[in-house]
């Protein structure tokens, strides 16, 4: 049986390691300080904080996290991020960091990881498609795209991160230690 191509195969795993260690150390950062800003009261985060977070809607024109609550389904996705990803975001960091540093290997964060980023990948497809064909004329003009280059930055904000977890879900999947055969054979040895 040939054994697929591995992620490592064409980028370092020291690189990979830490361009993943810093992916979720961003991820950690804004969660907590910008995508939490749609759903939680505004007192509750500084003015400089609530002035990214608006230069950011404003920028990339973006209406779901401009006004969550107006899009229940992405709202629904917002708060799975928030219960449940940004707690694997530490976990994950801390895999990766310990991995850097040549304390463990990740095999014990790898169904975690797999999880968290078919997730992702499902749940930014789907804000992807619509960012892209979404009718925004209803939309405040500011939060909203209002042709295609801009819809597709939206879609490419969102697409930043989708590509991230494939190819993280796509390192975890080929890894070497991880596949059940290679530690069936160390278990026989």
């Amino acid at each position: 049986m040939e054994v697929p191509a591995r992620v490592e195969d064409y980028v370092p795993r020291s690189v990979l390691d830490k361009v993943f260690l810093g992916y979720y150390l961003f991820q950690i950062v804004s969660t907590i300080g910008l995508d939490m800003q749609g759903t939680l009261p505004a007192f509750i985060y500084p003015s400089w904080l609530r002035s990214l977070h608006s230069h950011h809607c404003e920028t990339w024109h973006d209406p779901f996290l401009a006004n969550t609550w107006k899009h229940p389904w992405y709202f629904s996705i917002c708060m799975w991020e928030y219960f449940f990803h940004v707690p694997f975001y530490f976990v994950a960091a801390f895999a990766y960091y310990q991995r850097i540093n040549g304390l463990d290997n990740l095999r014990w964060v790898r169904i975690p990881t797999i999880m968290y980023c078919t997730q992702t990948i499902t749940a930014t497809s789907g804000i992807m498609m619509m960012a892209l064909m979404e009718d925004f004329s209803s939309y405040n003009s500011d939060h909203a795209p209002s042709g295609l280059f801009q819809r597709l930055q939206l879609a490419g904000i969102y697409g930043t991160f989708f590509t991230f977890c494939v190819f993280n879900v796509l390192d975890v999947l080929t890894e070497k230690d991880s596949s059940p055969q290679q530690v069936d054979n160390k278990k026989r040895e």
